[in-house]
């Protein structure tokens, strides 16, 4: 299997004059606006790269897409075959500094899917990454970016639907081996008192839920266990199985550590340098500054109870069927007030929950919150399986039904959108809701997931930048069409335009007001500054050009975007 090259910076220099993905030969200048990229005379010389691989004490890699061992002249059948296997799920593609998961913006440059003899190219991936180890590595690669004009992206899992962390031509920092955990047996703060954890850039879900279970906590994290912590999930907002009872991923956090455009290392929290406290708290991943670490709040482990229930289509007729899902749907409000969430998937002849989760609950309270559902598919004589359990932690509960770690069971071979399905829109127009769900189920290619949750400001540790609506809603719909590899660019493009021209808009007319989760939603939305940040958008440009004067921190729907835009060729240029 490929690996990155990580090179002693003695050997770096004569490395780079031989690499197939290497700078290039100084053609021309870019304009003045954009953003340097190899071949143009302002592009960084051998000796800069050298220079900047012995600051960040050999750990500058200079990138080879992890696919190249599919095409001439590195074909290894057997190597191959292995990535074929392992493309559409997360873990192989966290072992590459340069691959994301998301096939839009691989863009079929280097993938193993391609024929053998066309040639693998770079892309849209990263020219360099700096496996980044501390803060200095951090701060190096960003003054470097600034005082050589390089596009600059930062990438921990690759778990990244909207492409912030590609970048043509770019200068990546590479934060998925900063693992660091310490717990805190006693935070004080002004602001709270008890038990944290530290995580360092890296961390995931895989990484700390162990660690919190061995000494008898918990920690808000993501549904799949490979997503990281510390950038996208919590900097977006982050939904997750314990919502309902702890709140968002970013209403934990008790403080920041951040490397700012200028390359200074600082504190946020709600009481020093609070603005930018608030930004990162859901504002905007990857737009104010890039974070080493963060604290967050952790609670003591307890029993969680839990189920999986499914039904078909099967014996019944398709009235039927949307009957016992609308009930399910009426359920949900009850549901998330009693402190349980649920994942659930809906086709157009089955209908699936996995899991339910619930804090602090016995089997037999787990049945009695979903019986007056399993009442109704009695009544209404749809046969269902159920299973139902009660682990004494939550490691045990979320290994069950959403493991195995660290990578989870979560393909992610998809285009992704979303939208918030507010409280109101359930308790006052559920059959609407139902008749556009039944719509897309019966009438396009949608993949329709969701997430019951509960988001209550008052559970944050103090103000931050989550989306309002997430507060008024009950429901987080990820609506997903999968990525055909073998076929044509124009077949998966119509199934991006069916999400952003039917499937979305559909969903809209039921929840007016209403916005999108910005961690699971389309790059291409064209609402984006509404739907993901609403009210908040104005105050987060604000914070950002305080922050990052320059705009070095760029990426797609990301705060400030728009001083941006990327030309035919795939430079990063003023607009």
């Amino acid at each position: 299997m490929m690996r990155t090259a990580q090179l002693s910076w003695v050997s770096f220099a004569l490395f780079l004059l031989n690499l197939p993905f290497s700078v290039g030969i100084p053609s021309k200048d870019s304009k003045p606006s954009c953003r340097c990229m190899p071949g143009d005379v302002c592009w960084p010389n051998v000796r800069d790269w050298a220079e900047l691989n012995k600051t960040v004490g050999g750990r500058l890699v200079s990138n080879i897409p992890l696919a190249h061992v599919c095409h001439d002249p590195s074909y290894n059948k057997e190597d191959c075959d292995y990535l074929k296997q392992q493309w559409a799920f997360p873990i192989i593609h966290e072992t590459s500094s340069t691959s994301v998961m998301m096939p839009w913006f691989q863009n079929a440059s280097c993938d193993p899917f391609t024929p053998r003899e066309q040639q693998c190219e770079l892309g849209n991936y990263p020219v360099y990454s700096i496996d980044v180890s501390s803060a200095d590595d951090i701060a190096a690669g960003v003054k470097f970016a600034q005082m050589k004009n390089i596009r600059f992206v930062v990438k921990n899992t690759g778990h990244d639907f909207l492409g912030k962390s590609a970048g043509k031509g770019a200068l990546s920092l590479w934060t998925s081996n900063m693992k660091s955990i310490a717990g805190i047996k006693n935070f004080k703060s002004s602001y709270y008192s008890g038990p944290a954890v530290k995580m360092a850039a890296g961390v995931r879900g895989a990484d700390v839920y162990p660690v919190a279970k061995a000494n008898g906590l918990v920690v808000v994290g993501g549904s799949c266990p490979s997503v990281g912590l510390v950038g996208g999930f919590t900097q977006g907002g982050g939904h997750s199985i314990l919502t309902s009872s702890f709140g968002m991923g970013a209403d934990q956090v008790l403080e920041w550590e951040v490397v700012t455009a200028d390359g200074r290392r600082v504190t946020a929290t709600p009481k020093e340098n609070s603005d930018l406290y608030w930004a990162l708290s859901g504002g905007s991943p990857g737009a104010f500054g890039v974070v080493v670490s963060t604290t967050v709040r952790a609670y003591k482990d307890r029993r969680f109870g839990g189920a999986a229930l499914s039904f078909t289509s099967s014996g019944i007729t398709n009235d039927t069927f949307w009957k016992a899902f609308s009930s399910w749907q009426a359920q949900v409000p009850a549901i998330v007030d009693s402190g349980a969430s649920a994942a659930y998937v809906l086709s157009a002849n089955l209908f699936l929950i996995q899991p339910l989760t619930y804090p602090g609950a016995t089997e037999a309270q787990t049945r009695n919150l979903l019986k007056p559902f399993t009442d109704t598919l009695d009544r209404l004589k749809v046969v269902y399986s159920l299973n139902v359990t009660s682990y004494s932690n939550f490691l045990d509960h979320y290994s069950l039904y959403l493991g195995p770690l660290p990578g989870g069971a979560y393909p992610v071979d998809r285009l992704m959108g979303g939208r918030l399905i507010p409280r109101e829109a359930v308790t006052k127009n559920n059959q609407g809701v139902v008749e556009a769900l039944r719509f897309l189920a019966e009438n396009t290619n949608a993949y329709l997931g969701f997430s019951a949750i509960k988001s209550n400001a008052n559970m944050a540790v103090a103000a931050n930048a989550v989306l309002p609506q997430w507060r008024s809603s009950v429901i987080t719909s990820l609506l997903q069409t999968q990525w055909n590899f073998s076929a044509p660019h124009e077949a998966n493009v119509a199934q991006l335009n069916e999400l952003n021209d039917i499937v979305v808009p559909k969903m809209t007319e039921v929840t007016p007001g209403s916005g999108t989760y910005l961690n699971e939603a389309n790059f291409a939305l064209k609402t984006w500054k509404k739907d993901f940040y609403g009210v908040n958008y104005d105050r987060l440009l604000r914070i950002k050009k305080k922050w990052d004067t320059k705009g070095l921190f760029y990426g797609p729907t990301m705060v400030g975007n728009d001083a941006w835009v990327v030309s035919g060729d795939g430079r990063l240029c003023r607009s």
